[in-house]
């Protein structure tokens, strides 16, 4: 989940041709850098972005990805000279949803349902009051975390119990990429799977999404073996 800071700011300052043109910027930014990392942008509402990962598409390596595209919005949009920019925030957090097409006979969509949703729409909103900064304003839950952080740095900000979650749980803020770690493409190359759109199921089943597994409960524990994913109600 991203949000835009000041985003209504520059819409006054600017008025509705400004704000257009600020907005087309940002949207080919990270529609750029979404793509570029095997995510889907799936749902856009002025200043706010709702990302997914291994959701509608499968995407082996979620979190690293996920962790790869913000790194690489924030820097891009620091560089792009738009007028009124203050940067973005991000919340990024795992564990299973409900992938399907959700609605009536009138209108259907694909969507993804579940509390990993609302988790990252809350660690979002904490970047406000852990005043992270770096990579705009990012925040990771601790499944995300663990995944991660062989290949980028992250400093940890605090302990915050996030929806559905029966325990506080550590969040972090991601810094930038390890020295000498490996090159992303190398592991998205490494971690290449026939690429495959998910099935277009008049019922929603359950799957692995956002960008891994559910909270670890031990962060000192490695990361689960990612799997390969089939939407299906029996997945792991």
């Amino acid at each position: 989940m991203a949000n835009v800071i000041g985003f209504h700011q520059v819409m006054e300052a600017q008025g509705a041709a400004g704000i257009e043109k600020f907005h087309a910027t940002l949207l080919d930014t990270v529609l750029q850098e979404v793509n570029g990392t095997s995510g889907v942008l799936d749902f856009v509402h002025g200043d706010r972005f709702l990302i997914t990962y291994n959701a509608s598409t499968t995407c082996l390596p979620h979190s690293i990805c996920a962790a790869e595209m913000v790194i690489r919005v924030c820097s891009k949009l620091t560089h792009v000279g738009l007028q009124g920019y203050q940067g973005i925030r991000f919340g990024v957090s795992a564990g299973e949803a409900l992938c399907g097409n959700f609605g009536n006979e009138l209108m259907k969509r694909f969507s993804a349902v579940g509390p990993v949703v609302h988790q990252a729409f809350t660690l979002m909103q904490q970047t406000k009051a852990e005043e992270t900064s770096g990579c705009g304003a990012s925040l990771v839950c601790s499944s995300v975390y663990t995944r991660i952080k062989a290949r980028y740095l992250a400093e940890h900000m605090n302990y915050v119990q996030l929806p559905g979650q029966t325990n506080a749980a550590l969040i972090s803020t991601i810094r930038g990429v390890r020295p000498n770690a490996e090159p992303f493409d190398s592991i998205m190359e490494r971690t290449r799977v026939t690429s495959r759109r998910r099935p277009t199921l008049g019922k929603a089943n359950r799957g692995r999404t956002a960008s891994g597994s559910p909270a670890a409960k031990d962060l000192a524990q490695p990361p689960q073996k990612d799997q390969g994913l089939s939407l299906t109600p029996d997945d792991p």
